[in-house]
């Protein structure tokens, strides 16, 4: 049953990584009003970079997560259960 919540969670990062990627502006705009709520104003040339790396990094977390559910043996290097 574990396997299945994280088989699920793996899937959900993947999927929302991938569908952030498909907008890297909205992504970046996003960073923008963050980084303007924080007061971080000298970040903000840096914001689409940072919204397209973490789309990525999103994205290849999910990756990670769906592939350690499906192979056990991989799992292990992976540090999973």
């Amino acid at each position: 049953m574990s396997r299945l919540f994280d088989s699920i969670v793996g899937l959900v990062f993947l999927v929302a990584g991938l569908l952030k990627l498909m907008d890297p502006v909205g992504s970046g705009l996003v960073v923008e009003t963050y980084l303007g709520q924080f007061g971080m104003t000298g970040l903000m040339p840096l914001a689409k970079a940072a919204g397209v790396a973490l789309a990525a990094l999103e994205a290849t977390l999910g990756v990670c997560g769906c592939y350690s559910q499906l192979d056990p043996d991989k799992a292990e290097t992976l540090g999973a259960e």
